[in-house]
């Protein structure tokens, strides 16, 4: 079962969280292409890593911020002074064909590399988890796909009571000269409260 992490510390800067809108989309792009430059290098190719294009990512969170994306995906944005540190996205329901319906995806949740350890990532998951319990039991389990390797997310996402399902899949990506890139993803699963 999920289960909250501890509560931030009232040292820790004001932050705040809300649904991200178009005009959002390029502080998450932002937010998007350093966490992955900076979380998985290690786990994928600098050459890949190195070729994110900001202005690429922003297009993509355009179009699905304002509606031109064919997905139903809620955006939730964490600003901290105003900018944005940190973003997830929910999918609800999961778009995983063996899903059952009453299952939601969380399908992204990046934070700034800059703001790693002050707390943004666990404001995001409260809000989410806030957002699909309000939703008065339509929605039983969460799942998430995660870049095998990454012991950061897994102990982060434990903490949550998130574990392994035992599915996994591994995404194609492009490396620079058009290459094909393996990067093998594990989905995590846990019961909602």
């Amino acid at each position: 079962m999920l289960t909250r992490a501890s509560e931030q510390s009232s040292q820790r800067p004001p932050l705040s969280v809300r649904v991200a809108g178009a005009r959002d989309a390029g502080g998450i792009a932002g937010v998007h292409v350093r966490a992955w430059q900076e979380g998985y290098r290690g786990l994928l190719p600098d050459e890949l890593l190195d070729m994110l294009s900001v202005s690429e990512r922003e297009r993509q969170w355009y179009e699905r911020l304002s509606g031109a994306s064919r997905e139903w995906v809620r955006t939730l944005a964490a600003l901290q002074g105003g900018r944005i540190v940190g973003f997830c996205s929910i999918a609800a329901p999961s778009r995983d064909a063996d899903a059952g319906p009453r299952t939601a995806e969380l399908a992204a949740l990046y934070v700034d590399p800059d703001r790693w350890g002050e707390g943004i990532a666990d404001a995001l998951m409260h809000a989410t988890l806030e957002l699909l319990v309000a939703s008065r039991g339509r929605w039983e389990a969460l799942t998430l796909w995660m870049l095998e390797g990454n012991a950061r997310a897994l102990a982060f996402y434990r903490r949550y009571g998130f574990a392994p399902d035992g599915v996994r899949r591994s995404d194609g990506l492009t490396g620079p000269s058009g290459q094909p890139i393996p990067a093998p993803h594990q989905r995590l699963w846990a019961a909602l409260p």
